[in-house]
């Protein structure tokens, strides 16, 4: 059989019966551990049994990293605890301090970035500022566009691709580099994330990636927004780092204050009719009302009154065409039986007044108005 039929049947037969895979597992594992003990004790090596009890929680789990974290302390080069107790002292630790927590990390992120330089250096691999390493070969080249092309789009200070134009043009005479080559002039772009659709290379579809060095280019990141949103949804960067993320937004209010302020304004005068039907849901279930109402719900009140008021016929000026002069606002939304009696916020209780009618009714039902009850 194939390749993708072996794993159908792999896949059909563990759904039958997965408990019974798992114990097959287990036995497989436990055979090749016994296999490689044998091969140890002819060697002369020292001899561990294949499993490990947990010193904090007490389970009894296979000795390996699958279930213990790499340790050069110890004889067998594991942890005395597992995985699952390690993440619950650091979630317990960064719980009672976070300050302390995030130092420590930084101070160990240095270490291991101080190493890692050190056996680059050791190594040779470190390169002058003139010299540039291809990412897929592997080898050393001067970093000019003779070598390497030139993009708007690569996060590199250099503005070069990481791969090298040999490499680049191997890559296009595949079957996967034309059909990227055809969809680029196409204008569209394939996105990284789940989807992995193609999607059209505009800023609709994909956030635009942050350069300061290039001003003047907009690049675009991997992923689409659906992508992007749904991964922040599930686990996002503001939650996992509370703190650090108010200190940002307060930087960012601070350095931006007045473009703030001015996308403000343009906000409030874009999107009126949406910020009003808002502001309307909100009070009513401030109030325990039922029921919600949108914009739109308010465009088809209007066509459906002609544009006139409801209860004396005034002419009102439609949704979203600015203020009508001599009042504040061109229509008022009121509810025909008031929240405050009991009414719901949904279409079918709200009606489109001018100010004066809608100020002189009040919180009243229309048999308690004198001008309640006139129909268009």
């Amino acid at each position: 059989m194939c390749k993708q039929c072996c794993k159908e049947r792999d896949a059909a037969y563990k759904a039958h019966d997965p408990e019974k895979v798992l114990e097959q597992k287990r036995a497989y594992r436990r055979r090749e551990a016994e296999k490689r003990e044998k091969e140890k004790q002819a060697i002369g090596e020292r001899v561990f049994p294949p499993e490990k009890e947990c010193k904090q929680c007490g389970r009894v789990l296979d000795r390996s990293t699958k279930d213990f974290h790499q340790s050069p302390k110890n004889a067998d080069k594991l942890k005395s605890i597992c995985k699952q107790c390690c993440k619950e002292n650091a979630e317990s630790y960064k719980a009672e301090d976070p300050q302390r927590w995030r130092e420590q990390k930084q101070h160990y992120n240095r270490k291991i970035a101080q190493k890692r330089q050190e056996e680059k250096e050791a190594r040779g691999e470190i390169l002058p500022p003139d010299k540039k390493r291809c990412a897929k070969c592997q080898r050393v080249f001067d970093r000019t566009p003779s070598f390497f092309h030139h993009t708007p789009t690569s996060s590199s200070l250099d503005g070069l691709t990481s791969r090298c134009k040999e490499c680049r043009s191997e890559e296009q005479t595949t079957d996967r580099g034309k059909l990227r080559k055809e969809m680029k002039a196409k204008g569209l772009k394939r996105c990284t994330g789940e989807c992995r659709r193609w999607l059209p290379m505009t800023t609709e579809y994909f956030h635009a990636k942050r350069m300061p060095h290039r001003p003047n280019t907009v690049p675009l990141v991997s992923t689409c927004k659906e992508c992007a949103n749904k991964k922040n949804k599930e686990n996002p960067w503001s939650r996992r780092n509370p703190e650090r993320s108010r200190q940002i937004h307060r930087r960012y209010e601070e350095r931006h204050k007045e473009w703030l302020k001015e996308r403000a304004k343009v906000y409030r005068v874009r999107y009126r009719d949406h910020r009003l039907a808002h502001t309307r849901n909100y009070r009513a279930l401030k109030r325990l009302a039922e029921g919600t109402h949108t914009k739109e719900d308010i465009f088809h009140l209007f066509t459906a009154q002609r544009g006139k008021c409801y209860y004396c016929g005034k002419k009102l000026t439609p949704p979203g065409k600015g203020k009508k002069q001599g009042h504040q606002r061109s229509y008022q939304v009121d509810h025909i039986v008031p929240l405050s009696r009991g009414g719901r916020n949904d279409r079918d209780n709200l009606v489109l007044a001018c100010p004066p009618c809608n100020e002189s009714k009040g919180g009243r039902l229309l048999c308690e108005w004198i001008k309640g009850g006139r129909l268009l």
